[in-house]
């Protein structure tokens, strides 16, 4: 019983509960959420998918990512006036589905903000590494090379030591790192439009329509869709953490002066300016040159190079690293919040939630996530902590959507007594609720219940769904287009099913257009793209998760022994002492 009721036990937001606000306004999120996605994704991820899966179509994987994080971002904006505090997605799941989901949506962020801060510093220091000619590299395999395939072929000590140095910046103090982050992002904007401005000069619609003769061997077969569907969609994913810098900003709800507007406003003013500087630059840059000689880590430099642009090729390499070293430090900025919102409300040990009083940060947690990362960016290959970064991502998403479902169609305190009329809820009064004329107007627990049974049983056709595609594509066999086809009218109805409940009367500053629609077409998008991902990488994240429930069930089990065993053991230390007195 104890257990039941530690697991489904709810965050409550008190008026009290919040601690008074900060210096961070509406442009300092802004800012964090351009530095967290206008670094790696454009400098170096654009030219790994365009090279190798998606070619000149890379336009049509950023449009798919940028619709999967736009409705994921509604979701987002709604909860954020929901619950204006700190902890993103792990505090919205604390207040609507309860302690165990908020561990895990807390110990996935915390895996996300680590594989995300050690693939920016393996990012920056691979396009470091291009422009000097591979010579870090070679020194680093000189002293020890690595053969696995999660790992990479050499112990990459540059990145270890940024983020180490990052860790020590953060750890002085939160402000001085907002002040610097302004700079860079400046600086990373005018190398944006100087990439623009020359590169439009020289762009060839030619190089949209290469023939299979013109490509090399392993360059797929030509023209602007030069590789397979599968190619757009995994692409899709790995364009939808270029542009997950936005998860930045919510975790400094608590630090927001007017929180209920200035974030969701945040949110969708990065993602507007995130959409268009994408879809551009990767418009521009495939109609340079052709997307075959297009070099991995340095796409947009050598793109320049290709046409002995020196001058530009030295704008962009400047702004370039900048901008590298910006999302380095907004990934680290976004790491210790989190574990230290966990730490408060007793999920963590309680030294994390320790704060120092003249930076407002928290030493231990910024040095401890620091090596951490530190440890991984060393150690595991740059393509794997991308992949690990993704289904953290997803995972946050997909909960968001789920609560912003479950809060729409909650019972209203008003009806609450009203729905039951001292009968049982169950699975024959549901289905009789739908069919009920005239229909309810007002939640009530019945139809709250309605609504989350559909919900479960989306989720289960979801993720079916996108496990069978995971061991064999659709377009093999026609069962299973015959399968996905029936799950998919199936969903169909799950979400018609949840529209005919009636929604709650609570309104919260934002409210999230076209629900229940717009969060289950996030939770399959998600789900979809997770798909795309490799085994191992799926394997690696269950065994983080495995380990964070050992952690957290034995903190639960240390709890519950302890308030059992405490009362016990003082009698027994009374008694013993009265019988040595």
């Amino acid at each position: 019983m104890y257990l039941l009721e530690r697991l489904k036990r709810r965050r409550v937001i008190t008026t009290d509960d919040s601690k008074p606000k900060n210096y961070v306004r509406i442009h300092s999120l802004i800012i964090m959420g351009l530095g967290g996605s206008l670094g790696l994704g454009i400098y170096v991820l654009v030219g790994q998918v365009v090279l190798q899966m998606t070619g000149p179509a890379i336009t049509v994987s950023v449009t798919i990512a940028v619709l999967a994080s736009l409705f994921a971002v509604l979701c987002i904006a709604e909860l954020s006036s929901r619950v204006p505090h700190s902890g993103s997605a792990y505090i919205y799941s604390y207040v609507i589905m309860g302690e165990f989901v908020a561990f895990t949506v807390g110990w996935s962020m915390l895996l996300e903000y680590m594989t995300s801060t050690a693939s920016a510093a393996r990012g920056l220091s691979s396009y470091l590494n291009v422009l000097l000619d591979d010579k870090l590299s070679n020194a680093f395999q000189s002293i020890l090379t690595l053969n696995c395939s999660f790992t990479s072929t050499y112990l990459d000590f540059l990145s270890f030591a940024l983020i180490l140095l990052g860790s020590c910046l953060l750890a002085c103090g939160a402000k001085q790192s907002m002040w610097l982050n302004l700079v860079l992002t400046i600086i990373n904007l005018i190398t944006i439009c100087i990439i623009i401005i020359a590169g439009t000069t020289f762009s060839d619609m030619k190089n949209w329509s290469r023939s299979s003769s013109e490509v090399p061997i392993g360059a797929g077969s030509g023209g602007y869709f030069p590789y397979t569907l599968e190619g757009l969609f995994r692409g899709a994913a790995i364009c939808v953490f270029g542009i997950v810098g936005l998860n930045c900003i919510t975790p400094l709800n608590g630090d927001v002066i007017n929180s209920n507007h200035y974030v969701p406003m945040a949110i969708f003013i990065s993602m507007l300016i995130v959409f268009c500087t994408y879809f551009v630059v990767t418009n521009i840059l495939t109609a340079m040159i052709p997307y075959y000689l297009l070099n991995p880590f340095t796409p947009i430099v050598s793109a320049f190079k290709y046409y002995n642009l020196d001058s530009v090729c030295w704008c962009v390499i400047v702004g370039s690293v900048l901008a590298l070293i910006m999302s380095l430090l907004n990934f680290m900025f976004s790491m210790p919040p989190i574990m230290h919102a966990m730490a408060e409300d007793a999920l963590m040990f309680k030294c994390f939630a320790y704060t120092q009083s003249l930076t407002r940060a928290s030493m231990i947690v910024t040095v401890l996530t620091g090596i951490m990362a530190a440890f991984l960016a060393l150690i595991i290959s740059f393509d794997f902590l991308i992949e690990l970064s993704i289904i953290g991502v997803m995972l946050a998403y997909t909960i968001v959507a789920i609560g912003v479902i479950l809060m729409h169609y909650k019972v209203d305190d008003v009806d609450n007594a009203a729905g039951n009329n001292g009968k049982d809820i169950n699975f024959k009064r549901a289905m009789s609720q739908i069919v009920k004329k005239p229909r309810e107007k007002r939640s009530n627990a019945l139809s709250q219940y309605t609504a989350r049974m559909f919900l479960y049983i989306f989720l289960l056709l979801s993720a079916s769904f996108c496990v069978v595609l995971k061991f064999r594509p659709v377009i093999h066999d026609l069962w299973l287009i015959m399968l996905a086809a029936s799950i998919g009218i199936l969903n169909i109805l799950c979400i018609i099913m949840i529209n005919l409940q009636p929604k709650s009367t609570d309104f919260p500053p934002f409210k999230a257009p076209c629900v229940p629609v717009i969060p289950c077409v996030s939770i399959w998008l998600n789900l979809f793209l997770v798909s795309k991902m490799s085994g191992s990488a799926c394997i690696a994240y269950l065994f983080w998760m495995i380990i964070g429930y050992i952690i957290y069930f034995g903190q639960v089990t240390a709890d519950f022994l302890g308030k059992n065993l405490t009362r016990k053991v003082a009698k027994e230390m009374i008694s013993n002492l009265k019988f040595v007195v």
